[in-house]
């Protein structure tokens, strides 16, 4: 009678107990890094389930982190962010909630001192094609970027982008107008020729900045889905986005009269380019007309 009983208590038991920890881990390099680390904290916590979060050093690429995402639930990293593209939305899973709202579709370039007088004259995209323009290995903003026919070098190591710019070995790296000002002052007593190119921007529609998952990772994604609808709703993701240093600098730059230069995004898979415009910024919906 008694084993009977127990046999009765412990499923009841079971069903009673909470829920498991979510194990995040994720890297420390990335877009957006602390904005992007607030978010997903934000979600996490709206979305009402416990976590424990951890981060992990990882000296290694975007498609790097991505393939070791993709490896397992139980990778090193457990969720990444990055710009999407068709690849990686269709390895892994996507949170489509774009949390930069558009805003690294909007490029800046990052010049060395003294090199404003060379971009004076710029006016379109073929006015740029002769110049040399440096980005991240398999960054997802290269394929953008040669379709429209400008000519870009990969270069494997991130830092090794601002010393060539820094000695003259690029004309140029366009970097997202939250994280120049930033990338700039964090190298200042060793690159201290970096400087903000004064008159240009390039724009591109529907690039987005999303949260991903492995595909079997089915209570991770739906936390932060969750978490994301919620703190849309309720208004804290506007107030985290508005009121963080990193996309206050970018949303300074991009209310700065520029010459834009409108670059078409090959990139997109038809869910996100199916995306509500109410998820992007006015200022990028204005500017990818």
């Amino acid at each position: 009678m008694i084993a009977a009983l127990l046999l009765v208590a412990l499923p009841a038991l079971a069903q009673n107990s909470p829920p498991a920890p979510l194990a995040v881990r994720i890297s420390d390099r990335g877009p957006f890094r602390d904005y992007a680390r607030d978010v997903l904290r934000l979600a996490l916590d709206r979305s009402g389930r416990p976590y424990v979060i951890e981060t992990v050093r990882a000296e290694a690429t975007v498609p790097r982190l991505m393939r070791l995402l993709e490896s397992g639930p139980d990778a090193a990293i457990t969720v990444h962010w990055a710009a999407t593209e068709p690849e990686f939305e269709d390895r892994l899973l996507a949170i489509r909630i774009p949390i930069d709202r558009g805003l690294i579709g909007y490029r800046v370039l990052l010049i060395r001192q003294g090199d404003e007088p060379r971009f004076a004259e710029v006016r379109t995209l073929d006015d740029l094609k002769v110049f040399n323009l440096g980005q991240g290995f398999g960054w997802s903003h290269v394929p953008i970027l040669r379709a429209a026919g400008l000519e870009v070098q990969e270069i494997p190591d991130f830092d090794g982008l601002f010393r060539m710019v820094d000695a003259g070995n690029l004309d140029a790296v366009p970097r997202g107008a939250t994280d120049i000002g930033r990338e700039i002052a964090e190298r200042a007593a060793t690159l201290p020729r970096l400087a903000i190119e004064p008159r240009l921007a390039l724009v591109y529609d529907h690039a987005a900045i999303f949260f991903f998952v492995n595909r079997a990772n089915l209570a991770l994604y739906q936390a932060i889905k969750d978490g994301l609808e919620q703190a849309y709703a309720d208004g804290s993701f506007m107030a985290l986005f508005m009121g963080h240093p990193d996309i206050q600098a970018g949303m300074a730059l991009a209310a700065q009269d520029r010459v834009l230069l409108k670059i078409a995004n090959p990139n997109l898979t038809p869910a996100t380019a199916a995306l509500d415009p109410a998820f992007f910024e006015d200022v990028v919906n204005r500017a990818a007309r």
